[in-house]
């Protein structure tokens, strides 16, 4: 399985990796590569070097081997047992961008300094993990599943607090039953969509703090409460799935009568289609949510 897999650039002719012009994007890699590495003791790098097509192919294939074991020695000093570290060499094979174009020409140049890389790519087997580590990796997986979703999930509380400030705008401007006619319904999904993501984010954090004493535990811990995300996500997803075709028929009744309605009501209206639209894509990720 790939965890990662990003390129180290390099100028023309050199296997330096801290040369100025490329040193501060690949510190940035190396960093992610290290909290990778550092994140799963199990996984292992592959490092792939390469070399644009300037130069003898055997010129290349020197200059690529070089490469690759330049970012091994900058990983191994930074603790990476070299064990968990391959070089592959590939010279000028496997073109990232075809090199076309005139001689000396900023095209062909840019062509190729993105084949002047090493592809760093992470990866593990299932075959070498105990059932213990497989555990605790689903574990730590989850937990850092969680705490995306929870930052995810404080946006939208934000968007349904303007989402609410918007309805009540609306109110002020029409008669309380004109209101409730053309606006009270998406100002009431809004109400819900707020207090159900108020929960969830409640919710959420209890999983996190599980997860985290649960990793400390043991594998039986993790175990118990992953089978409760589980079910959890299982019925959050059944519930998203019933929403959208709901939504998708408040969507094709509000553009309908968008079409019909007066100017003084096609602002109103344009707020209810972007609410419905907003939900049927809000459902439609969290289905897709792992």
């Amino acid at each position: 399985m790939d965890l990662y897999k990003k390129d180290i650039k390099f100028i023309i002719n050199s296997d330096d990796i801290s040369e100025p012009t490329v040193s501060q994007s690949n510190n940035k890699v190396i960093d992610e590569i290290i909290r990778k590495m550092e994140g799963i003791p199990l996984a292992k790098i592959e490092l792939n070097g390469y070399a644009s097509s300037d130069g003898s192919a055997e010129t290349n294939m020197t200059i690529s081997e070089k490469r690759a074991a330049s970012v091994a020695r900058v990983l191994a000093s930074r603790g990476i047992d070299p064990k968990r570290i391959k070089c592959n060499p590939k010279g000028e094979t496997e073109l990232k961008e075809e090199e076309t174009g005139p001689k000396k020409s900023k095209q062909l140049e840019g062509q190729r300094a993105e084949n002047r890389r090493v592809n760093a790519r992470i990866y593990f087997t299932f075959k070498e993990m105990s059932y213990s580590e497989r555990i605790k990796l689903r574990g730590k997986r989850a937990l850092s599943h969680n705490v995306k979703g929870l930052e995810n999930l404080e946006r939208t509380l934000q968007i349904y607090e303007e989402k609410i400030r918007r309805n009540e705008e609306i109110f002020k401007k029409l008669t309380k039953e004109d209101s409730w006619q053309y606006s009270g319904a998406a100002y009431a999904d809004n109400l819900s969509g707020f207090d159900e993501t108020t929960e969830r984010i409640k919710n959420i954090k209890e999983k996190i703090d599980k997860l985290q004493k649960a990793l400390e535990s043991g594998e039986g811990d993790v175990l118990k409460v992953l089978k409760e995300i589980d079910r959890e996500l299982a019925d959050s997803k059944r519930y998203f799935k019933e929403q959208i075709p709901l939504y998708e028929r408040r969507l094709r009744l509000a553009r309908e009568k968008k079409s019909k309605a007066p100017d003084s009501l096609q602002d109103i209206y344009k707020q209810l289609i972007e609410d419905c639209e907003f939900h049927i894509e809000l459902f439609n990720r969290r289905i897709m949510e792992d």
